[in-house]
């Protein structure tokens, strides 16, 4: 319990340290408390000056413990710093459908048939095409594709004369690729 009149106590927790772990650099309540509002951000966070991360922050008497680094909610950061803050930002399905769509016909390759979905209010797509390149009339070749919108899963692309695309999160093929 820390004791003492109100200036001395405000004083006190304005000096509080505390250590980011992100970039472990040190720092003060006071002063990160301060950096994050001059940044318009007036939830009740603290931001370290090294690497421009927002973090919910738990006070102890001598001590602050950054907790839980909640920087993606603040995607001003990003423009207001003019740097790159690491915020995640989901690809829309429809440029991971045309980046897709360009590769193949930039091989010469016709797409045959194309289906898609979406899944959970359009947080999730899911999607196959069909490719024409093959040595045989009885089978194609297909490209699976997935991406979402709420991180529950990398973009992937999956290859194969079969693939599996599907909503409770199957994904496979003779060749897999995941990128988050």
């Amino acid at each position: 319990m820390i004791i003492g009149n109100g200036n001395n106590f405000r004083d006190m927790l304005m000096k509080t340290p505390g250590t980011c772990p992100n970039c472990n650099a040190s720092l003060t309540f006071g002063e990160a408390a301060q950096l994050a509002k001059s940044h318009n951000i007036q939830d009740n966070v603290v931001m370290c000056d090294k690497c421009h991360r927002v973090f919910e922050v738990n006070l102890a008497p001598g001590r602050m413990t950054l907790t839980s680094d909640v920087t993606a909610k603040y995607p001003q950061i990003k423009v207001l710093l003019g740097v790159e803050a690491n915020i995640w930002e989901p690809a829309p399905h429809i440029d991971v459908i045309e980046a897709v769509t360009e590769v193949v016909r930039a091989h010469d390759w016709d797409i045959t048939g194309e289906k898609f979905g979406l899944a959970r209010e359009g947080q999730k797509m899911f999607g196959v095409m069909e490719i024409s390149r093959s040595s045989s009339p009885e089978w194609h070749r297909c490209i699976g594709i997935r991406n979402s919108h709420d991180k529950s899963f990398a973009v992937g692309l999956s290859a194969g004369i079969v693939v599996c695309v599907c909503t409770h999160m199957a994904f496979g093929g003779t060749t897999v690729i995941k990128r988050r």
